[in-house]
């Protein structure tokens, strides 16, 4: 390698090369290893002035690592250094940038700069402001010319590393508080940076803003045919520093009722105007290779201007210099650009995506004020939106019709591109208000021609292209006509829903043979009895729907009309439960079941479900039995048939069978919601079979399952076996969890007797045999996670002593998830580990408080836990946790709740670690306030050695003091 760096050389020079490389290596490993007594004799700016003078001829990338070296070495070492040396490093970074402005190697001169820059925050809060008016002063000569062209860019980089390192999105890691940070910027941004009056002249009358926009429209007159300038470096930084330009707000402008600021923006408008009109000339320029970039900043210009102003005040800019104003000139543009994205394929979608978006938020913004003066829209502004829509209507309906027979396979992004559509369209939406009278009646002769073609062509051409623009339509007309809402389908479902309450009225009245008041007067010795007031109703319906089979029709309307609402919205629940009404009180006029169409929502579970419990809840006991056992009869005998069977497994295992993983899944939710509907209304006797029953079934499952449900060889649930196996451990917590209801739910006539079945020993017990299945990867899945910490943070809440009659093993797998649940980034999650320590904790301070064991040997030594007591273990933990790391705040109040008792189980421990931390404390005045707030902490507000609610709600005022007071100079980065 040297003999081909140094080809050419003479042989002096070649051991001179040597010598320097041997020099530089030994010089920045003393650096980087300078102790605290050598800083003098190896200091760091003699250091680089010595290598710069030997290495400037060869080797130019070790100066780079030299100021890095410099740069680790003052950091490590600053405590050590004299006020002096610091000063003196920055203004050798600072001046070395100066002096070698010049030179070719770019890197160098940005590294040491950048050096500068984060030494000088490094000394900020110690530099006093004459240090600092010396600094920027010298920084500001150099800017204004006074040491050379190459000096003045210098200057500038300077200033540019300064900012960045100020900013907390690019600031360097040094070490130090969050709080330093935080105040420095502050510092630095109220004394040097704000754009307050003093900036004024610098910005505003100094014609600065002028000059650039006269340069820019030169160069880009005299650069027209070159299509690539506009990308170039000095083009786009002149339109972004002319954009920013358009965001100046606040006492930059004096109190002249807005008219300065107006003068402003009419200025920086009159320029940006050559970037974006005409539109059709710039999209057709665009379109033909020209670059798009003059285009997006003309419209975040735009939008930055609407962000400013009123809507008034907008479109009275243009007006100035043209004969419309701004809003006629954003709906030209908007069009053109919307005309495009139409149209574009997708390698030209890009580039009039994003200026759609930023003109589609710009008339959000103006349209959306809510102090809006519809008479400043009364005219052009209307002329303006009610254009645009029309465009957007036309456009998107071509669109529509053209991708007609498209397919889409990416179901990801299928339904991404659906939450882009739907927000556009909202946006949409918002324009076509401001023209209603001339928007809607648009769409609603959009629709009848629509389906005017549709009867048209029937039989004869292909309507998927008409059909895809009613669709079309309909969306829009939904945006248009509705608000918005989450997770709700515009205007569509309440016109169904609408619809449905007509025809179960209709039914009601009708079809029902019985009155209402007979529904919930049932007797059983007049079961067939009808009452004289039902003849009436009953001789009404035979006489009109008996003949000719009308009935048969009127039913077939409604099963029809349902099976269409069930299908397209199958999340509806109210819509759902209006439909059973409906076809619940047809059934008991007409035999619903034999319905041919019945069968498909009778294999909807949920919807059959909600059929039966209307039966039960509202309608005459014998006919809703009848229905119930007319449902599950065939079923129930099948099931018994198929399970008698010999060859039941040989069955299994046929291609058409259904896999047995399924059917376990199956079993597994149907004893969950068996357990949750009935266990609160079993006696001893029968709560004891169904316990016992519950628990056959856990220990089938775990044995059949143990050490087969680990994602140790995969990372994710992908295949469908595991995917299965989460989704019945799943199944099986809420299993426990519903089981735990009976305990605090219980209408059974046995209540509170002495032989009834201990809930809490049977839920711990099937936690013991269901934990050895969930490993710790197994929690990464969020709603495993979230079922098993409320359950367990339930379990421990209200019965904490049964924890105890654990064995080792179990305990400890305990320990180990709630370590798991701690740092966790669910905040539902983190609470529920915190109140189940919180449990733990405060069952064992009060057992101990009156004479008994608490948690015993557990409290002393815990598995795991390397000899280490399970509460010594949580207290430094959370202190660990929310002195130090990162949290939500509002885990403070669960987290003050469960610090509490654990300080009194604990207080030695605690005492001692807070003296650790206050000695670990470098500087003085950190380490006076972190002292009086842990003092505070403990003894402010009357805090005493309870546990109630009153002791509870102090400590956690304290608490949240506390943080308030330490953590910005405890947690660094």
């Amino acid at each position: 390698m040297m003999s081909s760096f140094g080809r050419g050389a003479s042989e002096a020079e070649l051991s001179q090369l040597q010598s320097t490389m041997e020099a530089i290596e030994v010089a920045c490993f003393s650096i980087q290893n300078v102790h605290p007594n050598s800083v003098e004799t190896l200091s760091p700016i003699k250091f680089f002035r010595r290598f710069h003078t030997m290495a400037e001829r060869v080797y130019h990338k070790y100066e780079e690592q030299a100021a890095a070296a410099i740069q680790d070495a003052a950091l490590r070492e600053w405590g050590f250094l004299a006020a002096e040396d610091k000063r003196s490093l920055i203004t050798f970074c600072l001046c070395y940038s100066m002096e070698h402005a010049s030179s070719a190697d770019a890197y160098v001169q940005a590294k040491v700069s950048s050096v500068g820059a984060l030494l000088m925050k490094r000394g900020w809060m110690e530099l006093s402001a004459a240090e600092k008016d010396a600094f920027f002063s010298e920084v500001n000569r150099a800017i204004h010319g006074a040491h050379g062209v190459d000096a003045q860019f210098a200057g500038i980089s300077f200033l540019e590393s300064l900012v960045c390192e100020f900013s907390p999105s690019t600031s360097s890691a040094i070490g130090l508080p969050v709080e330093f940070y935080e105040q420095c910027g502050a510092s630095l941004e109220l004394d040097y940076l704000q754009p307050g009056p003093t900036w004024r002249d610098v910005l505003i009358s100094s014609g600065h803003i002028d000059w650039l926009l006269r340069v820019y429209g030169v160069l880009r007159q005299k650069l027209a045919s070159d299509k690539i300038w506009s990308d170039s470096p000095l083009a786009v930084s002149a339109r972004q520093l002319i954009v920013q330009f358009c965001s100046l707000t606040g006492s930059i402008f004096p109190l002249d009722d807005g008219q300065m600021q107006k003068k402003h923006l009419l200025q920086l408008l009159s320029a940006i105007i050559q970037w974006i009109d005409p539109p059709d000339v710039v999209i057709a320029a665009i379109k033909d290779g020209a670059s798009e970039s003059e285009l997006l900043d003309g419209c975040h210009a735009l939008l930055s201007i609407a962000t400013l102003t009123s809507t008034e005040l907008f479109d009275d800019l243009l007006k100035s210099f043209r004969n419309y104003g701004t809003l006629q000139l954003l709906s030209s543009l908007t069009c053109e650009v919307v005309k495009a994205h139409a149209l574009a394929n997708d390698e030209e979608v890009e580039w009039c995506s994003e200026p759609l978006d930023v003109l589609l938020e710009t008339w959000s913004v103006l349209l959306g004020q809510t102090d809006l003066d519809k008479k400043v829209l009364a005219s052009d502004g209307k002329d303006a939106a009610a254009k645009l829509f029309y465009t957007i209507v036309d456009s998107q309906l071509k669109a529509a019709a053209a991708s007609a027979f498209d397919a889409e396979d990416d179901a990801e992004h299928f339904h991404a591109s659906v939450s882009k559509r739907d927000e556009r369209f909202s946006l949409y939406a918002i324009i076509a208000r401001v023209a209603a009278d001339v928007t809607v009646p648009l769409l609603m002769r959009l629709l009848s021609e629509r389906f005017a073609l549709l009867h048209q062509g029937k039989g004869i051409t292909d309507p998927t292209c008409t059909l895809e623009e009613i669709y079309w339509i309909l969306l829009m007309a939904g945006h248009v006509l509705t608000d918005p809402g989450e997770g709700e389908t515009p205007l569509v479902p309440e016109a169904l829903e609408a619809v449905i309450w007509f025809l179960s009225r209709w039914a009601g009245t009708y079809l029902m043979p019985f009155k209402s008041s007979e529904r919930h007067n049932y007797n059983p010795k007049h079961e067939d009895t009808p009452q004289n007031n039902n003849q009436i109703s009953r001789k009404a319906l035979l006489g009109f729907y008996g003949e000719d089979e009308r009935g048969k029709h009127v039913l077939d309307i409604i099963v029809r009309i349902s099976m269409t609402a069930l299908i397209s919205y199958p999340g509806e629940v109210d819509l759902q439960r209006s439909i059973a009404e409906t076809l619940v009180r047809s059934a008991s006029g007409m035999q619903l079941s034999e319905h041919p169409t019945c069968e498909l929502y009778f294999s909807n579970v949920r919807f059959m479900g909600i059929v039966s419990q209307t039966f039960y809840t509202g309608y005459h006991y014998p006919i809703s039995r009848r229905y119930v056992r007319d449902l599950m009869g065939p079923m129930t005998t099948y099931l018994v048939d198929i399970s008698n069977k010999s060859d039941l497994k040989i069955v299994a295992q046929q291609p058409d069978a259904i896999h047995m993983t399924v059917i376990i899944h199956m079993i597994l939710k149907f004893v969950v919601d068996l357990v949750d509907a009935q266990v609160a209304f079993l006696e001893n006797k029968e709560t004891a079979i169904l316990v016992n029953f519950c628990m056959k079934l856990l220990q089938i499952y775990s044995a059949q399952n143990i050490g087969k449900v680990s994602v140790s060889s995969s990372s994710s649930l992908l295949s469908q076996v595991k995917v299965e196996k989460y989704k019945d451990l799943r199944a099986l917590l809420k299993l426990l969890t519903n089981l735990c209801s009976k305990d605090l739910v219980d209408f059974s006539h046995t209540f509170g007797e002495e032989n009834s079945t201990d809930i809490a020993q049977v839920v711990y017990l099937g936690l013991h045999i269901v934990t050895p299945l969930i490993s710790l990867d197994l929690l990464k899945y969020p709603k495993l996670c979230r079922d098993y910490f409320a359950l367990m943070s339930h379990m421990l809440d209200v019965y904490p002593e049964k924890v105890v009659e654990l064995n080792a093993e179990a305990f400890a797998h305990i320990i180990r998830t709630l370590d798991f649940g701690i740092p966790h980034q669910d905040i539902d999650v983190v609470s529920m580990c915190l109140r189940a320590v919180n449990a733990l904790a405060t069952y064992h301070y009060k057992e101990k408080s009156i004479g008994k064991e608490g948690l015993g040997t557990y409290a002393i030594s815990c598995q795991g836990l390397n000899g280490e007591g399970t509460l010594r273990h949580f207290l430094q933990l959370l202190l660990q946790h929310f002195l130090f790391e990162d949290y939500s705040s509002d885990l403070i109040s669960h987290a003050a709740d469960a610090l509490l008792p654990l300080i009194l189980c604990e207080l030695d421990l605690y005492q001692r670690l807070a003296s650790e931390l206050v000695e670990r404390q470098v500087n003085p005045a950190f380490k006076s306030r972190l002292a009086n707030a842990l003092q505070v902490l403990t003894t402010s507000n009357e805090i005493t050695s309870t546990l109630d609610r009153a002791n509870y709600k102090k400590f956690r005022k304290n608490f949240h003091n506390f943080l308030i007071e330490v953590r910005g100079f405890l947690w660094t980065k």
